[in-house]
């Protein structure tokens, strides 16, 4: 099965403020930063992993259960 690769959007408020950035740039742990990167990374090439069809909530779970 080929993988078809994804556009990651990030939210930008109406003042140019990313929240998420923000969100990822203060986070003290560097491990937890990097894992986190890297699980986007591999959805933006189209691995969704193998709980993201089911619900949002799950993908979101997968990525911080990491």
């Amino acid at each position: 099965m080929e993988t078809q690769e994804k556009t990651i959007l990030i939210y930008v408020k109406a003042d140019g403020n990313a929240p998420f950035n923000d969100w990822l740039k203060a986070l003290r742990d560097r491990k937890a930063r990097a894992i986190i990167r890297t699980r986007i990374n591999r959805v933006r090439l189209g691995n969704l992993g193998y709980r993201v069809h089911t619900s949002f909530l799950c993908f979101v779970s997968e990525i911080f259960a990491l």
